[in-house]
């Protein structure tokens, strides 16, 4: 039985003709009624009373009725309760970083945790500045964040360092610093900073904001504005300099360009960072997933 015809029927019982049943079903008047039909053959029952002007119920169609929307109503708490019983079952993870690197390795992870555990994962990417709290207030079951370290202090976290990717600083070729084989964040103090502003780019501002502030400076930035994390690398440097992971495959790609630079930077801590983090009390429960992590991490730090 199709539960969209039952629905359709409902309907066509309030409407009571064929061509404002099927316009508000938006279908077509001879599809609602082959499925008409098809009810009526399946409960071998005569629903509506053809012999008569306009659209009659029968009694059997009044009485079907009645039932139908029991049963719909039935059906929808019925997915509604299974649906339940799945998010109970389900770990939550919510994540904010955007990055190749982390995106293989969460799909992976997922892949394993699902093989070793029969339990399913529920992604929810997370909003800069809620994913914490979040996570604090048991919305979500562990969170993956691009965010430095200092920025899981004061919730009582337990956290685990996931990947750590050097900086890179990116510049026109023609930059007077894009002839150093290495650079320090000290060099970058007279420089004007990209700052991207994208949802994705800010856990990696902080990271630099954090880095600059260090070493006793605030750096010069000039914010740039890019809808999507795709964009990010397009954006024109104009003698301005961007820091970026290292690790990142795009950054391989463009150090080959005639046109870009990639300089690494020198300093210990001029990495950037991706932590997983959950509460004390989920620990257990987070346990699998986290071997999962491991297990991932382990598969891409094999050589092909």
């Amino acid at each position: 039985m199709n539960i969209d015809y039952l629905r359709e029927f409902v309907e066509l019982s309030h409407q009571r003709t064929l061509t404002d049943a099927a316009s508000s079903l938006h279908i077509h008047q001879s599809t609602l009624s082959k499925h008409l039909i098809a009810l009526e053959k399946e409960f071998s029952a005569t629903l509506i009373d053809r012999s008569k002007n306009g659209l009659c119920l029968t009694d059997q169609g009044f009485f079907f009725m009645g039932c139908a929307s029991a049963m719909i109503d039935l059906y929808e708490s019925t997915l509604e309760g299974l649906r339940g019983i799945a998010e109970r079952h389900s770990l939550r993870l919510g994540y904010e970083a955007s990055d190749s690197g982390l995106a293989s390795l969460l799909s992976m992870a997922t892949v394993l945790y699902h093989d070793e555990n029969n339990r399913s994962i529920q992604t929810v990417h997370g909003i800069r500045g809620h994913l914490f709290e979040n996570l604090a207030s048991g919305k979500i079951d562990i969170a993956v964040s691009g965010e430095p370290e200092n920025a899981l202090e004061g919730y009582g976290f337990e956290k685990q360092l996931l990947l750590s990717s050097p900086a890179v600083a990116l510049m026109e070729r023609s930059h007077r610093l894009a002839q150093r084989d290495t650079i320090s964040i000290d060099d970058l103090k007279n420089e004007t900073l990209i700052k991207l502003l994208s949802d994705d780019a800010q856990a990696g501002w902080q990271v630099i904001q954090m880095l600059c502030e260090k070493r006793g400076f605030e750096p010069k930035t000039r914010p740039v504005l890019t809808p999507s994390t795709i964009e990010n690398l397009s954006t024109p440097l104009n003698n301005c300099v961007l820091l970026f992971p290292g690790k990142n495959k795009e950054i391989s790609f463009l150090s080959q360009l005639k046109k870009y630079a990639c300089i690494p930077l020198a300093d210990d801590d001029a990495v950037f960072p991706i932590f997983a983090a959950w509460m004390p009390d989920k620990t257990a429960e987070v346990a699998p997933f986290l071997k999962a992590l491991d297990e991932a991490l382990a598969i891409m730090s094999t050589p092909a």
